[in-house]
C-alpha cells in the first residue's frame, strides 16, 4: 500500500507541463496542487485518523484509505477544471493520511520486537521504490499513450494522454483496497 501511495503521489510531478498546458495554470497553482491541496489534508488528518485506528479496525481504515486515494487519483485524470484538480488532489491527501498511523500500528502487532525494525525498514523502503516506479513506469506510460493520438473514453469523452496515464495509475489501487480487507 505504501508503494502504491508513492506512485500515486509522484505521478503528478511527471505531468506538470501537460497540466499547465491543458488548464493554462501558473507555477503557483501547480505548487498548490503538489503542496497545499495534498499536504494540508495529509498532515492534519493523520492525527484524527490515528485516533480512529486506536478504536476501530485498522484494516478497514487502510482499505478505505487506499480506495479513496486511488479513486481520487483516477478522477484527477478526468478533471475538466483547476478546482476539480484541487479537489481530487485533496482527496488523495485524505486517503493517504490513513496509511501511516495504521501501518505502523499493524507492523508493531504483526512482528515481534526483534524483527520490527526490519519490517519498518521494508515499509519505509517501499516509499522510495514507489517514487522510482512512478517516474520510470509513469513516464513510459505517458510517452506510450501520447503516441496513440487522440484518446476517447466512454462517459468521459476525449482525454489527453497525461489524463489517461494518471487515471491508469490510480485504478489498480481500487483492487488493492479490496485486498487490504483480507488482512487479519
Amino acid at each position: 500500500a505504501n508503494l502504491f501511495s508513492f506512485i500515486d503521489r509522484f505521478m503528478l510531478s511527471l505531468v506538470v507541463g501537460p497540466i499547465k498546458e491543458t488548464f493554462g495554470i501558473s507555477d503557483t497553482e501547480i505548487g498548490m496542487l503538489q503542496g497545499l491541496a495534498f499536504g494540508i489534508f495529509y498532515t492534519v488528518l493523520g492525527i484524527p485518523i490515528g485516533r480512529l485506528a486506536d478504536r476501530y479496525s485498522r484494516r478497514a481504515i487502510v482499505a478505505w484509505g487506499v480506495a479513496t486515494w486511488s479513486l481520487m487519483t483516477a478522477l484527477f485524470g478526468t478533471a475538466r477544471s483547476y478546482p476539480e484538480l484541487f479537489l481530487y488532489r485533496m482527496g488523495v491527501g485524505v486517503g493517504e493520511a490513513s496509511l501511516n498511523p495504521c501501518a505502523v500500528s499493524l507492523i508493531s502487532d504483526y512482528f515481534p520486537e526483534e524483527k520490527r525494525s526490519t519490517a519498518l525498514g521494508v515499509y519505509t523502503m517501499s516509499a522510495f521504490i514507489g517514487g522510482g516506479l512512478a517516474i520510470i513506469l509513469g513516464g513510459a506510460l505517458v510517452t506510450y499513450l501520447g503516441s496513440l493520438g487522440e484518446l476517447s473514453l466512454p462517459v468521459v469523452g476525449v482525454i489527453e494522454a497525461w489524463q489517461l496515464a494518471v487515471s491508469c495509475v490510480g485504478t489498480p489501487g481500487l483492487l488493492l483496497g479490496l485486498l487490504m480487507m483480507t488482512m487479519k
